[in-house]
């Protein structure tokens, strides 16, 4: 669980400081007064260093669309603009308002190097180091401006601000004054596609048994079982909201529904909701989460359940990654076949880098080990262990981003599942499967001015093999749709 978002001001007082400090030496181009869509088409077209630089002279708009538009134009330039200090501390700073304090780095401390005395770029430097937890370099600048008169007064209430968690999930909606907010987000997403396995079925035109008392024999099915395939329709919506105190702690309450429909195979559809909440608490570099969830899912082929989860997470960053280590306690209840509850414990180990080729992109490992233990004695197979390990590769290019990934997981039961299937074989089943998605970030729509809108395509497939037939199968899907965040 990764919840990112936007930092609230942070940058906006170190950009009033990079403009008085950095900028009053910039001569004005040929065309005067030049606003941001005469730059970016000066840039994209001749790369100038007075194009480049002059970004840096205009007023970072306060409306959320525009500062991303800004984003946009001046990520798609900064290949050709790599020397020019004022529009790298520029776009850092962008970065940094959008809680990617991470990425922002990467952009602030080039200006840096080719500028040491931008002291805008210098603070947001210093903001997003103690954003990630590391405060000595904000402690520095502190003590050196303390006696100047030339640094903004909000900048340094700013630097003097206890750093919160690096993740900053939510669009500051209210201020009590003293450092305390609340946040609220949003997303709503529908994809339509198809599926040639809706219900996740094996391919099956017979089954053996192998009873004690007589020999092995071969039964055909009746019905053979075949995979349903059609198209499907996926609505997914979500709303978070929480509370920061300012004060390296933030608590977050949640609610998610889900739900497929297939004209064609009705029998598949299905329904889940789920209540969610978080607490982050920040020690200087460490960062560690309390959450708890209640969630419920039913369809008309699957029986009704329902899934509490408790989980305690610690994690900090080092070396550009995030590094996360995580327990988790599992409980799920049948509505009615009770004999196949059970409790799961388990410990993820996960890291999260940056790749120093590719700044914008980032690459993700975890590990994952638990056990389901039944609830009671009569539960087929007994208790399951369960070994997991997953890959997974995001990043960006201009407004396209893509988000690649890969998994395995293999269970084996600790007791035999049913005398009549492979002379009561111990179960045991392996499921790999492969996902990639690839979005478009859409232009602002002004009816809904403080969204953001995607488009995206998504794929994946998967495979589950196992010594007993039945829980064999395998499919693929494909979607397209769109995403709205607020």
């Amino acid at each position: 669980m990764t919840p990112i978002g936007p930092l609230t001001s942070f940058p906006f007082a170190a950009r009033q400081f990079l403009c008085f400090m950095a900028c009053a030496s910039v001569v004005a181009p040929s065309w005067a007064q030049p606003n941001a869509a005469t730059l970016a088409s000066a840039v994209q077209s001749v790369g100038s260093a007075s194009a480049c630089a002059s970004w840096a002279s205009l007023e970072m708009p306060a409306a959320k669309v525009e500062r991303r538009r800004w984003l946009r134009e001046l990520d798609a330039a900064s290949s050709r603009c790599s020397d020019s200090a004022p529009f790298l501390a520029l776009l850092g700073a962008l970065w940094l308002e959008e809680g990617e304090a991470s990425q922002a780095m990467l952009w602030l401390e080039r200006a840096i190097l080719l500028d040491p005395q931008a002291l805008g770029a210098r603070a947001d430097y210093a903001l997003a180091l103690a954003v990630l937890g590391q405060t000595a370099a904000r402690d520095e600048l502190l003590a050196a401006w303390a006696g100047r008169d030339d640094v903004p007064a909000e900048l340094m209430s700013r630097l003097r601000a206890a750093p919160s968690p690096r993740y900053r999930p939510y669009q500051a909606s209210a201020d009590n004054g003293n450092g305390a907010r609340w946040r609220t987000r949003g997303e709503l997403s529908l994809r339509l596609g198809r599926d040639n396995n809706l219900d996740r079925s094996p391919v099956l035109d017979s089954i053996t048994l192998t009873p004690q008392d007589r020999p092995q024999e071969e039964l055909p099915l009746a019905i053979p079982l075949r995979p349903r395939a059609g198209s499907a329709a996926v609505v997914d919506l979500a709303w978070r909201a929480a509370h920061d105190s300012g004060n390296a702690s933030l608590w977050q309450l949640g609610v998610a529904a889900s739900a497929r429909h297939s004209p064609e195979a009705r029998e598949t559809d299905w329904q889940s909701v789920q209540l969610r909440a978080d607490h982050w608490r920040a020690w200087d570099a460490w960062r560690g989460q309390l959450q708890f969830s209640v969630a419920r899912s039913s369809g008309r082929l699957s029986e009704p359940y329902s899934v509490r989860r408790f989980g305690v997470a610690i994690e900090r960053d080092a070396l550009d990654c995030t590094h996360r280590l995580s327990v988790e306690a599992e409980g799920r209840r049948q509505q009615t076949s009770t004999y196949l509850d059970g409790n799961l414990l388990g410990a993820i180990l996960s890291a999260q880098c940056g790749l120093p080729a590719l700044r914008a992109w980032r690459a993700g490992l975890e590990i994952r080990r638990s056990t389901d233990q039944p609830k009671g004695a009569d539960r087929p197979g007994g208790r399951q262990t369960q070994t997991g390990l997953t890959l997974k590769l995001v990043g960006s290019y201009g407004q396209l981003a893509a988000e690649l990934g890969a998994s395995w997981v293999r269970a084996e039961d600790e007791q035999g599942y049913n005398q009549l299937l492979e002379n009561n074989a111990r179960r045991a089943f392996q499921q790999r499967q492969i996902f990639a998605e690839l979005s478009y970030r859409l232009p602002a729509w002004q009816p809904l001015p403080q969204g953001s809108g995607e488009a995206f395509l998504q794929w994946n497939s998967s495979q589950q093999t196992s010594n007993i037939a039945l829980f064999a199968n395998s499919g693929t899907n494909a979607y397209a749709g769109l995403r709205w965040r607020w």
